[in-house]
């Protein structure tokens, strides 16, 4: 039995990590090999790091000279509701996306 979840079975693929303790509730270790799991699970956690730095950056203050008139007293939030307008959160999912497949398969 799993010690995290110990109403389910401990799945068999996460023996021998580092830090098991049998919780993978949807059994994404049946699905895909667990160094994939493991590498995708660092990138993400990177990723939203740094978006976290980025996001309380912007209400801290921290501009790119010069700054269109556009963008003056913009916060965070009012900054994505202005990009959105402007479709340049279309452009981040767009590369973002193709950037993350063509890792994917490399």
């Amino acid at each position: 039995m799993s010690e995290a979840l110990p109403f389910m079975v401990s799945p068999p693929n996460l023996e021998g990590y580092a830090g098991n303790v049998g919780f993978d509730p949807f059994r994404f270790s049946d699905f895909a090999p667990m160094d994939f799991l493991r590498e995708a699970e660092l990138k993400h956690g990177r990723i939203c790091m740094l978006a976290w730095v980025g996001f309380v950056s912007v209400d801290l203050g921290a501009r790119i000279w010069p700054l269109p008139e556009a963008y003056a007293g913009l916060t965070s939030v009012t900054a994505h509701d202005a990009l959105v307008v402007q479709g340049g959160m279309g452009q981040i999912l767009l590369w973002t996306g193709l950037l993350e497949v063509l890792s994917s398969i490399a």
